[in-house]
């Protein structure tokens, strides 16, 4: 207030001074020294306008007086680290996490409640012991398989010793490559091995490695820890003039199947030895190599020193059968010989014979339902004759019957050509000869057809013939009986024959 006082003061005398009749401060417009250099000294007015001036420089710091609140606006920015203290608390929002591991406690304490089991047995380390039993005796220490030709397999169990305490085996394996471990059913594992109960495997040496040790190790959980067993055997020397051969199967429903077939359908084959050896010197043993999975081992028949063995293979698969030659002068073996065979399911089921005719005529180059050519198959039992119909020929008349209380039926009927006919019979026994017959029944004025014939034994192709038939022909092709093959007929006469 006072600061204002003065200034009005100031002003009213600048005022008063300026309107004074002081001619010695008056100046007319020629009088302007637009150079004049204004000062205190030069002129009394322009002190005060000097004075004026400098009054309102004053007032320029109080319109600074609101810039130094500029800090204080900051104040709030000083407020920007306290907003950082919740983030302190970050780490605080961790501390559950610590206690993550202290769950785990618990774990650890797993193996402590272990410690007592693993203690209860080593109170019975000193009875503790198991031996090797093979063919129901005690093995040794060291088992020998003896000298071998092939791979041998051979069943061993583990007992315990006599009077020792119950153990439990905990691990079984086998060291060497000429030797393979193979257990049998195990209930619980560890295998306990106590008094009545035993663990039970079986081993194969082959003898066509090139190390011929080995050993079995037993682990068990009682001291001391593990048993060794060695294991031992030798390769046989081949006999020096051992022949060479071929084996060779063939289903025995028929001896006119092709010679060791690619496949067949299952039940019985005749095996057979190919090449030039003399059997009063060597004798020869037919064993089973491999068989498909699941399927029961393979049962041999040695019918007679003259014919061959017989084995029945039922289940479909891969089968290998071996053969061994023995010399018997020189009390040596020969090489094995492998024979592989694949069973496989029928197209004709079960069926021991099955009997088709095909046909073709050029001139019905593509025969269809109401266009082309009619043959008919005949199938008689050797009781039986042509074109009649009790019950002892399968035909288009008589299309089904029984025979040795199997059934024997025309499957497929043809007028056409389209598919050809087909007869099954579901037993064909060795001794009976039956007899098949072809007959051109309708050429509907094509002329001359190819007829076809074929014989399948258990579904194995055991027989192929073909004629050129003229409209009326019967033709025929053969006979074939399961003991002693086809017989091979092929006749034509005009017109069927009667009964």
């Amino acid at each position: 207030m006072l600061r204002k006082q003065c200034v009005i003061v100031l002003v009213v005398s600048l005022m008063t001074a300026a309107c004074s009749d002081d001619s010695r401060n008056r100046r007319g417009p020629d009088d302007w020294d637009l150079n004049d250099d204004v000062s205190v000294e030069d002129d009394a007015g322009d002190v005060g306008d000097e004075v004026d001036g400098d009054v309102l420089d004053a007032d320029a710091p109080d319109a600074d007086t609101p810039d130094a609140d500029t800090p204080d606006a900051d104040t709030p920015d000083a407020d920007t680290p306290d907003a950082d203290i919740p983030d302190v608390d970050t780490p605080d929002a961790d501390t559950p996490d610590a206690d993550t591991p202290d769950a785990d406690t618990p774990d650890a304490d797993t193996p402590d409640a272990d410690t007592p089991d693993a203690d209860e047995p080593d109170v019975e380390m000193p009875g503790t012991c198991v031996e090797l039993w093979a063919g129901g005796a005690p093995a040794g220490e060291d088992f020998d398989f003896g000298a071998q030709n092939e791979a041998t397999t051979l069943s061993f169990e583990l007992r315990l010793c006599e009077g020792a305490a119950p153990t439990r085996v905990n691990s079984l394996e086998v060291v060497g490559d000429a030797y393979t471990l193979a257990l049998g059913s195990v209930s619980g594992w560890p295998a306990p091995i106590e008094e009545g109960r035993t663990l039970n495997f079986t081993l194969t040496f082959d003898p066509q490695e090139v190390d011929l040790d080995g050993e079995l190790v037993v682990g068990v959980v009682d001291g001391p820890g593990e048993f060794r067993f060695g294991l031992t055997g030798e390769r046989m020397d081949y006999s020096p003039e051992c022949p060479v051969v071929t084996p060779q199967a063939a289903p025995s429903f028929t001896a006119v199947g092709p010679a060791n077939p690619g496949e067949a359908t299952g039940g019985l084959f005749d095996l057979s030895v190919a090449g030039t050896y003399v059997p009063a010197r060597f004798s020869a043993q037919w064993y089973v190599v491999e068989t498909p999975v699941g399927a029961t081992s393979p049962v041999f028949y040695d019918r007679s020193d003259e014919a061959p063995t017989r084995v029945r293979l039922d289940a479909p698969g891969d089968y290998v059968i071996g053969l061994k030659l023995r010399d018997e002068q020189l009390g040596q073996d020969c090489a094995p010989e492998m024979l592989p065979v694949a069973v496989i399911e029928s197209a004709f089921g079960d069926n021991d014979a099955v009997v088709t005719v095909t046909w073709s005529n050029a001139q019905v180059p593509n025969p269809s339902e109401g266009n082309g050519t009619d043959m008919d198959l005949h199938l008689c039992h050797p009781d039986g004759e042509f074109n009649t119909t009790d019950g002892w020929c399968v035909y288009w008349r008589s299309a089904a019957t029984v025979w040795h209380t199997g059934n024997a039926e025309l499957v497929i009927d043809d007028l056409y050509g389209v598919t050809g006919e087909m007869i099954s019979q579901e037993f064909a026994l060795p001794g009976f000869s039956y007899r098949v017959g072809v007959e051109y029944y309708s050429d509907n004025g094509y002329g001359p057809s190819l007829a076809t014939a074929k014989l399948y034994q258990r579904g194995v192709e055991a027989h192929v013939q073909t004629r050129l038939l003229q409209y009326l022909d019967f033709w025929r092709p053969f006979d074939f009986d399961p003991a002693t093959g086809v017989t091979v007929v092929d006749t034509v006469q005009a017109g069927s024959p009667l009964p």
